[in-house]
């Protein structure tokens, strides 16, 4: 198949780039990552891939009847993605292994306050567990849309007692998050417009109680994760050109009746991104692309402690720059691909910190602390990775040049990826895409 017919066969609902989440979520926790292809492509939010299924669950409609798994070089793994079509206008699909930025920095605070406010022994999970979420999207004549559920949890449960029952001891840590996501696409001619939500209840519970001793309880108030963004893209003559935004809140608060040593933070957190990019297909078989995207952090979290309460106000700025190249090599003896593709990426960060304490003792003292941190350039980061593609399977690898111990031992792979691809189950032309629901419309 050809890059150029395989990647613009969809474009009656272009793939929205939701996915600028997930590159966000993969610059806070380096762990994270789309798949193979993507990590190969310098993490560039711009390009078509299956993986977009993760935020934007109306993609699904685009990228049906498939099977994506992947997996590091360290044995744990990456984002697993299944869907099916039930006919032309409907599809079904299950997620797994995801973890968004919002989810991920609720549970680690809420991790730290059980902590301080039950229990320090025992621990929790460093995240939650890899429940799978589920997703329906519907084909429309006009616009496709999409919907994804989920449900998360992680707890820790301990009790002990003597043999004279005169000693007991109860331990109990909950975080769970649930919540929906939904997203949907419209085309008008050569413009596109793409919209999405995602809204998300978090809740923490703990409790300590032990024989002769006191109570303690902790739980969480006024707790909501939101983020709500939308894409336009211009797609003319092998160009394609895309303009988005993403506001993103995460509103939470501890509350305990133990000795207030987590301070029972009530915390406001503020993600403002935006980004574009644009991809030209130069061959038929050769894609370019690059994207810029700008993200703003603004996090207040209030402090209430025995002696005194503290203000924290962290700000931060970062630059994300990415550009790409793949190409295509038909391999007509054996009727495969071989998928060639190299990136380089670069960040620029600048953060400040606020600090403002006042004593509940001496009403009249009070302390602020600013650092103004030096601005965090990174170095320009080339990626590199290889594809094969044959019938139903795909398989990609991906690593960064740095660790390339010479020729003969090869690059280091970092991350794989398999695909299957059952729209292609029935032999069909390289150099054509089978036609996708979607299509029908086009």
């Amino acid at each position: 198949m050809i890059i150029k017919q395989q990647l613009r066969s969809i474009s009656f609902f272009t793939v929205s780039r939701l996915c600028v989440l997930a590159i966000i979520s993969f610059l806070m926790h380096t762990g994270y990552s789309q798949n193979a292809r993507l990590d190969a492509l310098a993490n560039n939010f711009c390009i078509d891939d299956a993986s977009a299924i993760t935020n934007n669950p109306a993609a699904s409609i685009t990228y049906y009847d498939i099977l994506q798994a992947t997996s590091f070089a360290d044995g744990t793994f990456g984002p697993f993605i299944g869907v099916k079509s039930l006919g032309k206008h409907l599809s079904v699909g299950l997620i797994a292994n995801v973890n968004d930025h919002g989810d991920s920095v609720f549970y680690q605070s809420s991790s730290q306050y059980l902590d301080s406010a039950i229990d320090t022994s025992s621990e929790l999970l460093s995240m939650f567990p890899a429940y799978p979420q589920l997703i329906i999207a519907a084909n429309c004549k006009y616009f496709n849309f999409g919907l994804k559920v989920f449900y998360k949890r992680s707890d820790l449960e301990i009790q002990q007692s003597s043999s004279d029952n005169q000693s007991n001891e109860h331990i109990k840590k909950d975080i769970m998050i649930y919540g929906v996501s939904g997203s949907a696409g419209a085309r008008f001619g050569i413009f596109g417009l793409y919209p999405f939500f995602t809204l998300s209840v978090p809740k923490t519970q703990g409790v300590a109680t032990a024989t002769g001793k006191q109570s303690f309880k902790a739980s969480t108030e006024n707790n909501i994760i939101a983020e709500a963004g939308t894409e336009f893209d211009f797609d003319y003559n092998g160009l394609n050109l895309r303009l988005g935004g993403i506001y993103s809140l995460t509103k939470y608060s501890f509350i305990s009746n133990s000795t207030n040593k987590g301070g029972n933070p009530v915390a406001n957190k503020t993600r403002i991104t935006g980004y574009l990019g644009m991809t030209v297909y130069p061959a038929e078989s050769v894609l370019l692309s690059a994207a810029y995207a700008l993200i703003s952090d603004n996090d207040n979290t209030e402090y209430a402690f025995d002696l005194y309460t503290m203000q924290q106000k962290n700000i931060g700025l970062l630059h994300y720059i990415t550009a790409s190249c793949e190409y295509e090599m038909s391999i007509k003896k054996i009727n495969a691909s071989l998928f060639i593709r190299s990136g380089v990426y670069w960040t620029l960060s600048n953060s400040t910190y606020d600090e403002h304490v006042e004593f509940i003792t001496e009403p009249s003292r009070v302390s602020d602390y600013k650092e103004i941190y030096a601005s965090d350039a990174s170095s320009f980061i080339p990626t590199l990775g290889l594809g094969f593609s044959k019938g139903i399977i795909q398989f990609d690898i991906a690593s960064k040049l740095a660790g390339w111990s010479g020729l003969v031992s090869g690059m280091p792979v970092l991350i794989g990826t398999l695909t299957l691809d059952f729209t292609k189950k029935v032999a069909k032309s390289t150099i054509e895409r089978p036609v996708t629901p979607t299509d029908l419309y086009n």
